[in-house]
């Protein structure tokens, strides 16, 4: 734990435009978050959470003022915890904290789960936006992973899938208008609590697909064929099945790519991933099938 760095984030609480004169206590480190790590902080008869942004948040490509605002957005909508403050230098933020648990540890059934987490994504992604904000352009993500992985000592067994996967991701179409988007709906990142279900670390979010959506939900809840007919049937009446083929080549793309900067050491996994990735795209050996 950075005790160090998080007692100068106390002393300065202040600067967080809470009405209240007592000091911020800390409680205790929360679980989850690779990329991040956030704290529980008590202040009166508040609880916040307080988010240390990872150093690398340039490599992985992350606008944290974008993050904010459009965390705001979502709190204004119900869809998230309350935002509270934004460092300056982006360092690191404070939100109010939800007590709620898991999406996947709520005793509601399976069906009724994956109806209202497709109800928060109909509602998330017809939110009007009339700001300026990122949008998510797969192949243009992956090109900023890249460059990272680049770096690594064991580049070289990664980088000969760089040209035919980038090849295959920039010729998919780019679905239009782009809608507000969260894009990384992983389990960790969807609540359930009194007050509904709602949506937490928003650094990736952007405006885009809606189908990375829906195929990240699909793919992270492991869904069968079942469950995810549900799932899109409480979304829409009309799915686009090759625009969500191609949305999941998408997620698993970029997950792929993440997983590769966050665990470079794990060589056989990550290479499998990116084998079994040329596979579903229709790729072999660096070139496309025809």
């Amino acid at each position: 734990m950075p005790s160090n760095r998080i007692n100068t984030i106390l002393q300065n609480y202040a600067s967080w435009g809470l009405a209240s004169s007592a000091k911020p206590q800390l409680l205790r480190q929360l679980e989850g978050g690779l990329t991040n790590q956030s704290f529980l902080l008590q202040l009166a008869d508040e609880c916040y959470v307080l988010r240390l942004f990872s150093p690398h948040s340039q490599q992985l490509n992350i606008n944290r003022e974008a993050e904010y605002r459009i965390a705001s957005i979502a709190a204004q909508q119900g869809l998230s915890p309350q935002t509270i403050y934004l460092a300056p230098d982006h360092s690191y933020s404070i939100s109010r904290y939800l007590d709620a648990e898991l999406f996947n540890h709520s005793a509601l059934s399976r069906a009724e789960k994956l109806q209202r987490l497709a109800q928060c994504l109909q509602q998330l992604h017809s939110i009007h936006i009339d700001i300026e904000l990122p949008q998510l352009i797969v192949s243009e993500k992956a090109q900023h992973y890249w460059q990272a992985i680049a770096q690594l000592p064991a580049a070289a067994i990664y980088l000969q899938y760089k040209a035919p996967l980038q090849q295959y991701f920039k010729q998919l179409p780019v679905l239009a208008p782009p809608v507000l988007c969260h894009n990384d709906l992983v389990v960790e990142n969807i609540l359930l609590g009194e007050q509904g279900l709602r949506l937490i670390d928003w650094e990736y979010a952007a405006m885009g697909n809606p189908y990375f959506d829906l195929a990240a939900v699909i793919i992270n809840q492991q869904l069968n064929a079942e469950n995810e007919q549900l799932f899109l049937g409480s979304y829409t009446k009309s799915v686009d099945l090759l625009a969500l083929q191609q949305a999941k080549l998408q997620v698993r793309y970029l997950e792929c790519l993440w997983w590769l900067m966050q665990s470079p050491l794990n060589k056989n996994f990550v290479q499998q991933l990116l084998q079994d990735l040329l596979l579903a795209t229709g790729l072999e050996g660096g070139e496309f099938q025809r």
